[in-house]
């Protein structure tokens, strides 16, 4: 069973993605600042990682923790075009676009998790 760290600041949002991911059997972890994400980035196996956080740019913090053995798929209100480039070059697997779609997010998750194993 994998484990995913839902880092988002809106707890409604958390709330969310954890809800719409439910149905696949997943464990949850969350966090909703960079710091909390810090300590938490160990554990998992997938990120979900908003790039617009309180205390750091969710890239800036991909970049000092690296990806080593965990993917992390960047969620954002901003459309994929340049930033999406960028979060593939810093190591994300995937770009999600808030408002997004609970298919979208399973088959990105879905798509995401041979990668973590």
């Amino acid at each position: 069973m994998a484990t995913i760290l839902i880092v988002e600041d809106e707890e409604d949002l958390r709330l969310l993605l954890r809800l719409s991911l439910s149905s696949e059997s997943y464990t949850f972890l969350e966090a909703a600042t960079g710091a909390e994400a810090a300590a938490l980035w160990p554990s998992a196996d997938l990120i979900l990682l908003d790039l617009r956080l309180p205390d750091i740019d969710g890239l800036d913090l991909l970049r000092r923790l690296g990806n080593k053995g965990v993917s992390v798929i960047a969620v954002s209100a901003h459309s994929a075009g340049h930033l999406g480039a960028t979060a593939i070059e810093a190591g994300c697997v995937g770009y999600l676009t808030k408002p997004f779609t609970t298919a979208e997010l399973l088959e990105t998750v879905r798509a995401a998790l041979p990668a973590a194993s």
